[in-house]
């Protein structure tokens, strides 16, 4: 068995490639500009001499605008924390170079945690077999709503003889234990966004959306037709099947939507959100490195 070898993203940053593929951090800035231009449009318009208000208007003024204050400020932080990601060296996901495609399985939001920690994958042509896209909505039954996530995905499909357990172990480590890890500003962050996922032995899944990364591998590579797939979450939860539910869960959480994940167990089992996690945590450990469904 050839094993996937994982590398710091150090030494992945000095290796030559043809193409690097990141994040952009254009619309955190658009959110970052609009949640702070707001507080200071509202003030210069009761500024103005035009505007008058009444003392109990004042009242509900300052009590209302201390609320959306303390609301721009956490958005606009959290935008904040994005564009620093997306100016960091780590923000990358994917990179195809001469003899095969670097993989990075840490977030570019998570550019806190340590450097020296082998979040990255080299996957050399030879071990790949074929290479698709994934369109894929998920729908998840909530208590008063169905959730919905539409993602696209590259997919590698690897040949027989290629072991993909280091990366996989990477990759749950990276969803078990970052949070953990991270500072609590940031332990909700740190949940959301899983760039690489391996369901299956034989398969790594890319978080990407776009032509070219695709189009480079499949230069490489045989490529195959582009698949969609719908994923409800409600038909599990109407047949009952606890192993189907707890399966969907975990594919959940290796997507990057533990939130998700948490707040189905809690509608489907009526439990509090503190048991639900550390049921969610509980599955992460019983069902291994792979997430598939």
């Amino acid at each position: 068995m050839r094993p996937i070898a994982l590398h710091p993203a150090s030494h992945a940053l000095s290796v030559p490639w043809w193409r690097r593929f990141g994040h952009r951090p254009l619309g955190a800035v658009l959110v970052l500009v609009a949640f702070v231009a707001a507080p200071g449009l509202g003030a210069w318009q009761l500024a103005s001499p035009r505007v008058w208000v009444s003392p109990l208007g004042w009242v509900v003024l300052v009590s209302f605008g201390g609320l959306g204050l303390l609301a721009c400020g956490l958005v606009a932080a959290a935008a904040l924390e994005q564009v620093r990601g997306a100016l960091k060296p780590g923000n990358w996901v994917a990179a195809v170079s001469r003899s095969g495609v670097w993989l990075n399985a840490r977030s570019y939001l998570n550019w806190r945690l340590p450097p020296e920690d082998a979040t990255t994958a080299f996957v050399p042509f030879d071990a790949i077999r074929s290479v698709r896209e994934v369109r894929e909505q998920l729908e998840v039954p909530l208590r008063a709503r169905t959730a919905r996530r539409y993602r696209a995905f590259v997919v590698l499909t690897l040949k027989q003889d290629v072991d993909s357990r280091a990366l996989a172990e990477r990759v749950a480590c990276e969803i078990r234990e970052v949070a953990s890890r991270a500072g609590a500003r940031d332990r909700l962050r740190f949940s959301h966004d899983v760039p690489v996922h391996v369901p299956a032995p034989d398969e790594i899944w890319v978080e990407w959306r776009g032509p070219r990364l695709l189009g480079q591998l499949g230069e490489q590579v045989r490529r195959e037709a582009r698949v969609s797939q719908r994923l409800r979450g409600g038909d599990l939860v109407a047949t009952g099947d606890e192993r189907a539910i707890e399966r969907y869960a975990v594919a959940l959480v290796h997507r990057g939507e533990r939130v998700l994940a948490t707040d189905m167990l809690m509608f489907h089992r009526g439990l509090g959100h503190a048991e639900a996690d550390a049921r969610v945590s509980e599955l992460l450990e019983d069902h291994g490195s792979y997430g598939a469904l």
